[in-house]
């Protein structure tokens, strides 16, 4: 089938028209020589059916070319057009050779009713085809059928004629070829735009064999006085007898042996050659020459024989008389010469040979012989490019077969593995769901821990308040009675809390009782020692500077063996007083409280991977095709487990900071790679929220010294808090510039606008506290409600950085991140954050 439809196509097209032509042409040509050599009465029929047939198919090509100049598509004209030329054509040929029996009155009388029934059926088909040619294919359709069964039936009545009439094989294969051709188009259509595929076959296997009972004749017929023109057909008769079987074949050395056989009998020369070009090397060239009744092939160095050069110049056939040639070419062929024709074999203006004709003796060939010398030219080119288009269908069919088993390879495999991804995805899609109906009950305990957590918190501080009021109760009663003069000891030793009194330098003078118990030891061991001698703490020798630099009041936390103190140190007048507390049941609960949040969160964020893993697995496609139905379920599952995710990020970070143990490695940074990295993490959010976002980076803005994950959880902790609180379509901007200098080291300046209504004034100080939830029923002015924010200031100013916001209600708010430029320590070792006082 492929075969069938090589034909359909430009270079088919092209080879279909010229053959036909050429046959018609052909048989025309035979059958006027036949009618005026020897006056054969036979002949005229069959040279008016060539005639009338060369005239319609060359009319029929002329409409072909010219009607999408006139506006006409070729879809609704050829069809109807070439089924009428087929028709009318195979009438005439039946006329001329099948009805041969019949009185001349009835067979002319037959074949204009014929014609005239053709020519009605073909107006009738015509005039009605354009409006349907849009909707349907003209092969399949019911006209299509007519024209058929019609043909059909009158190539089958035609090689009856033929056979009972003049019994001559070659001409009933003709009509039995066509009728054939007809009835496989009307039962099996094949074709397109209305191309009769089948037909056009018959018509390249059938007009051939019409031909040979001509030559047959034209050779067997006694031969009159030679003329001229009757020895100019006769030279192309002989030469088409010689070449036929070899120009049409696809196999370039037996065309130009052949060719070369061909020549030397149609010019009557005892020697002749055919020289082409090789496709793939310029310097090479293929030679065969014909002599002495055979023929010899050698191959040819351009390069060594520069006089080839003027003569693959040549655009028309010559005679070369110039002794110097002829010397030249008796040196390639090997043979004496006094006479040499040559002509170039041209096509597309590229010269692709020679074609030659030679003698020993002089002889002077007349013109006409000079013009078949170029028709023979001609001819070998169409033969060269006929065996170009067989080789290259040739390689394009076998291309065609590789690439189809290929392909059904490829069929069956992807068939074996859609099956055993459908296969997969449903047991991992069933693992997804049991993974996250166990990290919804996970959340809900983490929930109910936290809930428990933050009342336990919120309890310690209460009383850490409380007993921090009492403090400075304490205290102020302390420093009334050291105004109104020295208290009494028993006075100072009844006071429920540790009190350490040191100078104004800081060397402890006195402590009361509870101070001793609190410490351990007793006030001879470290009266007149410095405060900073009691702990060698950072947070505490920071307190004792403060205070001695004048500040009026310091707090930190003292480890003393077991205990945990909360030491606070105030001025009152030329004395520094300490006053002790033991805090260590709330601090070991706060600790207590932190290692379960971290325990649970370390127990959760491992199965939330996995889900994001495989999540992430399915949205590619990688392992199947997705609807978009579930891509959106996905994109909510992955975006709602991102989330958890983060949250559970947040409290280990939480935990590390409060634990000291978290640093930072400072390098330096790409502004545009830490921005693309930080939208990624947001992009599944993003689209499922609905929301756009807008990113604008300063140009030429050079590397920045921060630590890269810090920076990045800061940048997408405020993205997706700026992307949960914009309602859908709306859009979230991001900008990065160069903030003018306010000393050294210069700042970069990130802005992070949302579209979230606002938040109100007095909760715009609560935001970067931890589990702060602003009361805001009507705008959705703050999308994290968690510790996100309150580990982004810290991270922020460790960098030695500063962040706050700016809101306008009704519109939405503003994040701003204000970074140094350079760190002023060495990034070479890392950052460490020691512990504070959280409470």
């Amino acid at each position: 089938m492929q075969l069938l439809y090589l034909l359909a196509d430009r270079v088919g097209l092209f080879f279909f028209y010229f053959f036909t032509l050429l046959m018609l042409q052909a048989g025309a040509f035979l059958a006027y020589t036949l009618q005026n050599r020897f006056r054969d009465g036979k002949a005229l029929p069959i040279l008016i059916s060539f005639a009338s047939a060369l005239l319609l198919h060359f009319l029929l090509l002329i409409a072909i070319v010219l009607a999408p100049a006139f506006g006409v598509q070729t879809v609704t004209l050829l069809p109807p057009l070439e089924r009428l030329v087929g028709f009318a054509s195979l009438a005439l040929f039946i006329w001329a050779f099948a009805s041969l029996t019949l009185h001349p009155t009835t067979r002319h009388t037959l074949l204009l009713l014929t014609l005239a029934l053709a020519l009605f059926i073909y107006l009738a088909d015509a005039l009605t085809w354009p409006s349907l040619s849009a909707s349907q294919e003209y092969n399949t359709s019911v006209r299509a059928l007519v024209w058929g069964l019609s043909s059909a039936f009158l190539g089958f009545g035609g090689a009856l004629g033929a056979l009972l009439g003049l019994g001559e094989p070659l001409s009933v294969g003709f009509f039995l070829a066509l009728s054939l051709g007809h009835l496989l188009q009307a039962l099996n259509p094949q074709g397109l735009q209305g191309m009769p595929l089948w037909v056009r076959w018959a018509e390249l296997v059938a007009y051939p064999l019409l031909l040979l009972p001509l030559l047959r004749d034209l050779s067997s017929l006694p031969q009159p006085e030679e003329s001229p023109q009757a020895a100019e057909a006769l030279s192309f008769v002989k030469f088409y007898e010689a070449a036929y079987k070899g120009t049409f074949s696809i196999d370039l050395p037996v065309v130009m042996e052949n060719v070369a056989v061909g020549i030397a009998k149609a010019l009557n020369m005892p020697i002749s050659f055919v020289l082409l070009m090789d496709e793939e090397n310029p310097d090479l060239a293929h030679v065969a020459v014909f002599s002495d009744g055979g023929v010899k092939k050698f191959k040819l160095n351009l390069p060594q024989n520069p006089f080839l050069e003027e003569a693959l110049r040549l655009s028309e056939p010559a005679l070369i008389h110039d002794y110097a040639s002829l010397r030249a070419w008796e040196q390639i062929l090997g043979l004496k010469l006094q006479t040499l024709a040559l002509s170039p074999i041209v096509s597309r203006g590229a010269t692709l040979g020679l074609t030659g004709a030679c003698s020993p003796e002089y002889y002077p060939l007349p013109e006409w012989q000079l013009k078949l010398l170029r028709t023979i030219a001609g001819e070998m080119r169409l033969a060269m490019e006929r065996a170009r288009i067989y080789h290259s269908l040739e390689r394009k069919i076998e291309d065609l077969s590789w690439e189809i088993r290929n392909k059904e390879k490829l069929i069956t495999r992807y068939e074996s593995l859609l099956k055993e991804a459908k296969e997969q995805r449903a047991e991992e899609s069933q693992e997804i769901f049991d993974r996250v109906a166990f990290l919804e009950e996970r959340t809900k305990e983490l929930e109910a821990a936290l809930e428990k957590a933050r009342q336990e918190a919120e309890e310690l501080k209460a009383q850490a308040m409380a007993e921090s009021a009492k403090a400075k109760a304490l205290q102020e009663q302390l420093k009334s009675l050291v105004e109104k003069g020295k208290p009494s000891d028993e006075f100072l030793n009844s006071i429920p809390i540790g009190l350490i009194v040191a100078d104004a330098t800081g060397k402890v003078s006195w402590c009361n009782e509870t101070a001793e118990e609190l410490l351990g030891w007793p006030l001879k061991e470290f009266s007149g020692q410095p405060l900073s001698s009691l702990s060698d703490s950072p947070q505490w020798l920071a307190a004792v500077e403060k205070i001695l630099a004048g500040e009026s009041r310091a707090i930190a936390l003292l480890e003393i063996g077991k205990k945990t103190l909360r030491a606070e140190l105030a001025h009152s007048g030329s004395n520094v007083f300490l006053t002790l507390s033991d805090v260590t049941a709330e601090v070991e609960a706060a600790r207590n409280k932190d290692r379960l949040m971290a325990s649970l969160a370390s127990d959760i964020r491992n199965p939330l991977t996995i889900i994001i893993g495989y999540t992430d697995l399915l949205l590619s496609e990688s392992v199947g095709l997705v609807g978009e139905m579930q891509r959106r379920f996905l994109l909510k599952i992955k975006a709602a487990v991102e989330k958890l995710h983060k949250f559970v990020n947040d409290l280990l970070n939480l935990a590390a900071l409060e634990s000291g143990s978290f640093s930072l490695k400072f390098t330096l940074v790409e502004v545009e790679e830490l921005l693309g990295e930080t939208m990624a993490l947001v992009r599944a959010q993003m689209e499922a929220a609905g929301v756009k976002l807008e990113a604008k980076v300063q140009e030429g803005l050079p590397p920045i010294e921060v630590d890269f994950d810090s920076i990045r959880y800061t940048l997408s902790t405020l993205l997706s808090n700026a992307i949960a609180c914009s309602p859908p379509g709306s859009t979230v901007r991001v900008e990065i510039t160069a903030e003018p200098p306010e000393g050294k080291p210069d700042f970069r300046k990130v802005a992070v606008t949302d579209a979230g209504g606002g938040i109100a004034s007095e909760d715009l100080s609560a935001v970067f506290t931890r589990f702060a939830f602003p009361n805001q029923s009507l705008i959705r002015g703050l999308g994290e409600k968690g510790v996100g924010l309150s580990l982004v200031k810290t991270l922020v100013e460790l960098h030695g950085g500063r962040i706050w916001a700016e809101s306008t209600m009704g519109v939405g708010t503003t994040f701003f991140v204000l970074l140094p430029f350079r760190q002023e320590n060495s990034v070479s070792e890392g950052k460490g954050w020691e512990k504070e006082d959280t409470k």
